[in-house]
């Protein structure tokens, strides 16, 4: 059985994602269109699921178990996205 993310584990990972998107911000501009076009991409998916973090965060007591889990694993998806993109830069 999976342990249930706690509060602090879902703010930590906001806030790694909002990092690296910022990051990444930075540099998009001079990247060419296939990256643009990944970008644009990820960055709906963080916009979507942004605000589901954060809800979860602020009422993560009486949130159900599994959205935890599935929201958790949507923003790790976008993480290693993300990780994907920048790697792009190096």
């Amino acid at each position: 059985m999976t342990d249930r993310p706690t509060d602090s584990t879902f703010e930590a990972l906001v806030q790694t994602l909002k990092k690296d998107r910022d990051e990444l911000r930075l540099q998009i501009h001079l990247a060419s269109l296939e990256t643009q076009s990944e970008w644009h991409k990820l960055e709906a998916k963080f916009n979507s699921i942004e605000p589901k973090l954060a809800s979860f965060v602020k009422d993560a007591k009486t949130s159900a178990h599994d959205v935890g889990e599935a929201t958790q694993r949507a923003a790790k998806e976008l993480g290693k996205a993300y990780q994907r993109l920048k790697k792009k830069f190096d």
